[in-house]
This record gives C-alpha cells, structure tokens and sequence, in this order.
C-alpha cells in the first residue's frame, strides 16, 4: 500500500502569537535593565567633589581674649628728703576748744640742699611717715637743729611713738642744748600725732591747745620720714591763755 505524505502548512495565527511573546520578554528584559541602572545610580555614594548639592562645614574659629597686662607704676628707690613745707596758724589760743588744722608736705632735694622750699619740690610718693610735737622757742640766733645718735637712729628705724628731743646749736652760743617735747597738744580722734603721710606725701592733723599749757612762744615741730630718710622743720606759734 503506497502511503502518500502529505506536508501541513503553517498556521498564520500561531506565529503571529509567538513574535508577540518574544516581543513582550524582550521589551520586559530591558524595562529590567533600566530600572536596575537606575537604582544604581541613587543608591551609589557620590564622588567627592563632583556634588555640589553637599553642605560645607565651616568651622568656627575660637576667638581668644587677651587681658591687656598692666603697665607697672615704676617704684622710686627711697633717698635723702628735704625740709617738709609747713601750713600752720600762727597764733593759737590755749583753751581746750578752739580748734586748728595743720598740713605738711614733704620736700625732695632738686635744689641739692636740705631746705631750700623755694626750690625743693613736692615729694609726692607713697610710704612717708609724718609726725608733729611742741617744744619751748628756739632762741633769736642762727642755729641749727638735730637728734641724738640713738633718736636718729629710732627714727631711722620708724619708732616715733616716744617723745623726741631736738638739739640745738647756736652760733656762737651753747652747742647741744636740749629741747625736748612738751605735752599740750591735743589730737582728734579722727589724726593720729604720728601718721602715715598720704599718697601725695601730706600729713594734716586737728587739734586743740590743752588749757594747762602756759602762755608764750613756741616751735611747732614737723618731721617727714622716708624709709630711712628723715628731714625736719618748725614754725614759731604765739600762744595766749584763754579769756
């Protein structure tokens, strides 16, 4: 028996489906492939320096605050003074009441003399000691003043709590004589009798005339003391007793 075969043709319909299959995993490969480029570049750290949308950090420097160091007030090394310049009244009252006020300035020596107060200038200088007593008049002669060798060296050393006596020399007259303090001046309570000058170099006092100190003429002594540098001067004063 001769079979006879027979060759089947190809259905139109069926191919056509399958193009469109091919089509639709090949377009879905590459919506893949897009999608995954695409999620790479979001998610991949970016280069340093290429992105400009970084924030900068700008460090804030530290401001460091200097304290201006003082300039120091240069210290004058202590030296021989002159005589202090006095500002007293001349004429008291011995009565216990009245009262007075008395200054004194310390001298330097630009003239190069002990006392020359037209010269002189004022010492104006921290650390002086001032102090003020009473001794009987001097007698109308040239002469001149000075302490004993132990009283120059107390006051050298700024023990002035004690009476000082003045000794005297009269040209052509008694060499030595002694004037020592006397009691008659009363202190307020607000000035000591022997005092630290101030800043300026003054020392002021107030006082009154004790009612028991007599009648007469008197010096009223004042000494200026720098470290161990002392200088004097007095002022004759015209005491009358009370009315």
């Amino acid at each position: 028996m001769q079979q006879t075969a027979s060759k089947q043709q190809p259905n139109p319909g069926h191919a056509q489906v399958q193009t469109m299959i091919i089509t639709a995993i090949t377009l879905f490969a590459i919506s893949g492939l897009i999608v995954g480029l695409a999620v790479g570049v979001y998610t991949r750290p970016p280069r340093s320096g290429t992105d400009q949308s970084l924030t900068k950090t700008t460090a804030t420097p530290t401001q460091i605050h200097s304290t201006p160091t003082p300039t120091a007030t240069p210290t004058i090394p202590p030296a021989p003074i002159g005589c202090p310049n006095m500002s007293v009244p001349l004429n008291q009252i011995a009565d216990g009441k009245t009262s007075y006020k008395i200054s004194v300035q310390a001298q330097d020596r630009s003239s190069g003399s002990g006392c020359s107060p037209t010269q002189n200038k004022s010492l104006t200088v921290p650390g002086l000691v001032c102090k003020i007593w009473l001794i009987k008049a001097f007698p109308d002669a040239k002469m001149t003043t000075s302490f004993s060798k132990d009283e120059t060296q107390r006051i050298a050393q700024g023990d002035l709590a004690n009476p000082l006596t003045v000794l005297v020399d009269v040209e052509g007259g008694n060499k030595g004589d002694q004037y020592p303090e006397i009691s008659g001046l009363q202190f307020d309570p607000t000035t000591s009798q022997t005092q630290k000058c101030n800043a300026q170099g003054q020392g002021n006092w107030q006082y009154t005339l004790s009612d028991t100190l007599p009648a007469g003429d008197y010096e009223l002594m004042a000494l200026t003391v720098w470290d161990k540098y002392p200088n004097w001067s007095w002022k004759n004063v015209t005491v009358t007793a009370a009315k």
